[in-house]
């Protein structure tokens, strides 16, 4: 792999419908890259200090995926989903 955007590829041939975690997701456009191509469960993670960042988070990738907070507290929590 010799870029970031070949993520979604690789997790594919490796890892088909597994669960994922981003932690720095900004405002999407790498976890949006990642599951044009990987069918598993991806769940992003930030701290989004700004408000517009989390709400285009969230209507590019849906609500349900985007998990905010600081990704060490949540450490325990999402190692439960399944």
């Amino acid at each position: 792999m010799n870029h970031r955007n070949e993520l979604g590829a690789y997790y594919q041939e490796h890892f088909k419908t597994g669960v994922g975690v981003e932690v720095g997701t900004q405002v999407g456009l790498n976890a949006e890259q990642i599951l044009r191509e990987w069918k598993g469960k991806l769940f992003c993670v930030d701290c989004w200090s700004q408000d517009s960042q989390y709400e285009e988070s969230k209507a590019r990738l849906g609500a349900e995926r985007c998990i905010k907070g600081n990704s060490v507290k949540l450490l325990k929590p999402l190692k439960t989903i399944h």
